[in-house]
């Protein structure tokens, strides 16, 4: 960008670099500019942004001349800039994002299912064991989970062996009643019961017999 100061005649008295063709052409039509502007001016085929103001204080002017084309340049380059900081960044972010999934989501999901599943009493949850890859609390709370459900297998299986204990004892009970009404049945002690019952007959007969006598 060249800036130029002129004196009060709108003769060249300071500038920031040579002063070339299209810097000519411009500062001749500067004292047609109003005491403050900002316009488009074209030279060549090219289009420039000129800035004027005036200096009250020591009675020059002001004017600043930049390529259209630079803006858009350094625009242009800004964007690249932004886009090349923004891919890297989205890629950490997705980086982050698969990581999170793998490590904390995923898990997380998988033992939230298996919860649920205990809590329909789905006993499929109940006969495997969880196994959740990914940071150390997650695997801990895996290892807590099947430490759990293996106390529920413990305790499922010593409540069956009990009542099949239980059966047993109370089926061998009544076995042994049932042996026992089969003894007293049994034609021998049956005969036994009915000799003494007919000998206690006579006996009660002949003793009633000799009373009356």
């Amino acid at each position: 960008m060249g800036i130029y100061l002129l004196d009060p005649a709108y003769e060249l008295a300071v500038s920031n670099q040579e002063v070339d063709e299209v810097a000519k052409h411009i500062l001749e039509k500067v004292p047609e500019l109003s005491a403050a502007s900002r316009m488009e001016m074209s030279y060549a085929g090219e289009i420039y942004i000129v800035n004027y103001e005036e200096v009250p204080t020591i009675g020059c002017h002001l004017v600043s001349i930049l390529p259209k084309s630079s803006i858009t340049e350094s625009l242009y380059w800004m964007r690249a800039i932004i886009l090349w900081l923004l891919l890297p960044s989205l890629a950490v972010m997705m980086t982050l994002m698969v990581i999170l999934h793998r490590k904390i989501t995923s898990p997380l999901r998988t033992l939230t299912q298996y919860i649920i599943g205990m809590q329909n009493q789905t006993t499929q949850y109940l006969k495997k064991e969880i196994r959740l890859n990914g940071y150390r609390e997650i695997v801990q709370i895996s290892g807590e989970y099947n430490r759990m459900i293996g106390e529920i297998r413990g305790l499922t299986h010593q409540l069956v062996r009990t009542t099949s204990t239980l059966y047993e004892a109370e089926l061998q009970k009544k076995q042994s009643e049932l042996l026992y009404l089969r003894s007293e049945i049994n034609p021998h002690f049956l005969y036994n019961n009915l000799g003494e019952h007919y000998g206690n007959g006579i006996f009660g007969k002949c003793s009633s017999d000799r009373s009356d006598g």
